[in-house]
C-alpha cells in the first residue's frame, strides 16, 4: 500500500491569476518548505515580452506569488504593500523556472520577504530577484 502524496499545488483562490485553476492562470505550483516557499512554472508564447523572453510583468507576478505564499503561511491574510524587482538576465520562454522566497523580517503588522528566480536547470544563475513588504489586510 502506498501513502498518497499531498497536493503540492497550493491555491489561495481558484480564480487566482498566478496559482488558480482557470485557463488564464499562470499555473504556478508551490512547495512549502520549512520557512520558505519554492514556486515552479513554465511560460509559453502567451507570456512573451521581447522575442523568446518572458514579459517582465509575468516575472513580477511569479515573484509576488512566491513571496505572498510564504507570507501567508501560519497567520492572518496579508497583502503586498510594496515590491521591488531587479531583472538581472532574460527569463526564456519554455524553460521551467523556480522562484524561492523567504521571510527576512517579521513585524507586528506584516513581513519583509526576499525572493530569487532562476531557470530550473541553472539554479545558481539568478535571473531576477525581489524584495517586498506584506501587511495585515484590514477591513
Amino acid at each position: 500500500m502506498t501513502t498518497p502524496q499531498p497536493d503540492r499545488r497550493w491555491r489561495h483562490l481558484p480564480g487566482c491569476f498566478g496559482c488558480g485553476t482557470s485557463e488564464s492562470s499562470l499555473g504556478i505550483v508551490f512547495d512549502h518548505l520549512a520557512g520558505s516557499v519554492r514556486a515552479r512554472a513554465t511560460f509559453d508564447g502567451r507570456h512573451v515580452g521581447a522575442p523568446g523572453m518572458v514579459h517582465g510583468g509575468v516575472i513580477m507576478t511569479l515573484l509576488d506569488e512566491a513571496m505572498g505564499s510564504v507570507a501567508a503561511t501560519g497567520g492572518p491574510q496579508r497583502v503586498t504593500a510594496s515590491i521591488s524587482v531587479d531583472f538581472r538576465r532574460p527569463v526564456l520562454l519554455g524553460r521551467p523556472v523556480i522562484a524561492e522566497a523567504v521571510i527576512t523580517e517579521t513585524a507586528e503588522r506584516g513581513y519583509l520577504v526576499e525572493a530569487t528566480l532562476a531557470h530550473e536547470d541553472e539554479p545558481h544563475l539568478i535571473r531576477a530577484s525581489a524584495t517586498a513588504r506584506f501587511v495585515l489586510m484590514s477591513g
